[in-house]
């Protein structure tokens, strides 16, 4: 299911959309709302298929709980890194 639907939304973009439509701004929106809908599907389909396997669904869930444990340092470390280049580009 998700293969066909991103790979249908991805021909659309490439195939039957052209240049023109850049350049008005509402249907730019629905261009980057459809490249959007690409993305999610084939970052669902990685998921879909790596919960399959067992050894790997194990290693998978663990990394995404590693990633969810470090977000309070991520956020403190890049505080520290706007400050930082605030302070010395002056």
């Amino acid at each position: 299911m998700f293969a066909i639907s991103s790979s249908g939304v991805f021909w659309y973009i490439t195939h039957i959309l052209d240049y023109k439509v850049m350049l008005n701004e509402a249907a730019k929106n629905n261009v980057d709302i459809l490249v959007a809908l690409v993305m999610a599907l084939t970052w669902g389909r990685f998921f879909m298929y790596f919960l399959v396997v067992q050894n790997i669904s194990k290693m998978l869930l663990t990394l995404v709980k590693m990633m969810v444990d470090v977000l309070p340092f991520a956020f403190i470390l890049i505080c520290y890194i706007i400050f930082a280049t605030q302070w010395f580009s002056t």
